[in-house]
């Protein structure tokens, strides 16, 4: 929409911030990009730390005291932990053995077909956001926060679409998310919240239906062009 040349280096939720904080330093090996977006669903905020997010994007990288979080030896510990897990390594196998991908549709995962807008008997719940915003969600976002202003980017932060029965029960959660946002200095948040009816989610409370996809883009890009470096 911008006309600007981009790269999409989306991840799965589960990755969280601390996935979105090495993919941007991935990132600057090799562009060094005016703007990033980083959005997130806010069901991520009451999240702990997540280890998996932080060590599979990590290759390549720099490890990092993230105190009081955790300490380099620490992070060693679980690297190791992960990487001799059993499932971890029946996937790996399994994967170089078929070459088994996951279902890609509209530029990402393919969704279930139990969504709620097609109100299908198994369509997922939706859930209130936890009022508590993990401590290690406060120290992550900082750490973007002084990555952005370190390397001269335009870091524009915005919420993922999520359900509007979620966001009506979540006022106390909301505040408080977007009040930590409101403490960075480099990274711009976008305190709007893009919510929608069940009629336009997809597989979970925070998935648009991809028959939706264009229609919700076109909104971000009209809150998100008022703020991009030309």
């Amino acid at each position: 929409l911008s006309g600007y040349h981009t790269v999409n280096l989306a991840l799965t939720g589960n990755f969280g911030h601390e996935g979105s904080y090495n993919i941007i330093r991935q990132a600057l090996k090799k562009h060094h990009p005016k703007n990033i977006i980083i959005m997130h669903s806010l069901y991520a905020w009451p999240g702990d730390f997540s280890y998996q997010g932080y060590i599979d994007t990590a290759s390549g990288l720099t490890a990092l005291n993230m105190k009081p979080l955790f300490s380099k030896y620490h992070l060693l510990l679980r690297t190791i932990k992960l990487k001799s897990d059993s499932k971890e390594i029946v996937w790996f196998v399994r994967h170089m053995l078929k070459k088994t991908y996951l279902p890609l549709e509209n530029d990402y995962i393919k969704q279930k077909e139990e969504k709620l807008s097609n109100n299908s008997k198994n369509s997922p719940a939706v859930a209130n956001i936890s009022p508590d915003v993990h401590e290690a969600r406060r120290v992550v976002i900082k750490i973007i926060d002084a990555l952005c202003e370190k390397n001269h980017i335009r870091c524009i932060y915005a919420h993922g679409p999520i359900h509007n029965e979620a966001v009506k029960n979540s006022g106390t959660a909301i505040k408080q998310i977007n009040e930590t946002l409101g403490d960075l200095t480099a990274v711009i948040p976008i305190h709007r919240i893009f919510s929608y009816p069940g009629s336009k989610m997809g597989d979970s409370a925070d998935h648009i239906d991809p028959q939706f996809k264009k229609q919700v883009t076109k909104k971000y890009y009209e809150t998100i062009t008022k703020l991009l470096m030309p």
